[in-house]
């Protein structure tokens, strides 16, 4: 892959493990509606898209229920859920390269901005990355594709050809495919081969450290 020189990457399940947090506050939610524990292979592909998306898609809520799920999830998880989350082993390791070597770094996230920021706080994620892009507060309907556009239209107004979304589902690949740059697909987080492949992805890694050999070179540089 060509070196970029401005890379873009998502949170959750791309650099973070959230998984804890986010299956938690998802049964805490569902269960304040009554609703059954949907099993954790339904409850992983909560991880990245918007949850508007996703209670409907994956637990049939109406549009009414669905904001309810919403409201309650965000109940648990900005107080608590987000703690519930740690780096992918290599990931510091990662950045720590990628910021030595003069890279630009940036967070598209799918996650709403006031808890994108608490997790961008608590990891203390300003140490690698400049900005932080992220769906508006009030937005349940915000895609990634949004996201990445306002990101790129700040960071790389000219040249996007240098640039590439680093990310574990195919909202990621989406995005960077409806804005023309390289698609990276991580393995080690919640997507699939063939759900990253088949939404665009230029390069597939199975691991941190595989990701930076992809970016840096075999040789870590």
């Amino acid at each position: 892959m060509t070196k970029k020189q401005t890379l873009f990457f998502d949170l959750d399940g791309t650099l973070t493990d959230s998984a804890p947090g986010i299956f938690r506050s998802i049964r805490y939610a569902l269960s304040e509606l009554g609703r059954p524990d949907p099993g954790e292979e339904i409850l992983r592909r909560f991880v990245g898209p918007p949850l508007s998306a996703s209670f409907p898609r994956y637990c049939g809520l109406s549009p009414e229920d669905t904001m309810r799920a919403i409201r309650f999830y965000q109940r648990r998880y900005d107080t608590e859920g987000y703690t519930e989350n740690a780096f992918y082993d290599g990931i510091p390791d990662l950045l720590d390269a990628l910021k030595a070597e003069g890279r630009r770094l940036a967070i598209a996230t799918s996650k709403p901005a006031g808890i994108a920021g608490k997790v961008f706080r608590h990891f203390d994620l300003g140490r690698w990355f400049s900005a932080l892009y992220a769906p508006p507060a009030d937005s349940h309907h915000f895609t990634k594709t949004q996201v990445l556009a306002q990101a790129l239209a700040e960071e790389t107004p000219g040249d996007r050809s240098l640039s590439a979304m680093v990310g574990d589902r195919e909202d990621d690949m989406l995005a960077a495919k409806a804005a023309g740059i390289d698609g990276v697909g991580v393995l080690y987080g919640y997507g699939t081969k063939e759900e990253l492949l088949a939404a665009g992805a230029r390069s597939l890694v199975s691991s941190p450290q595989a990701l930076q050999a992809l970016l840096l070179g075999p040789d870590g540089r």
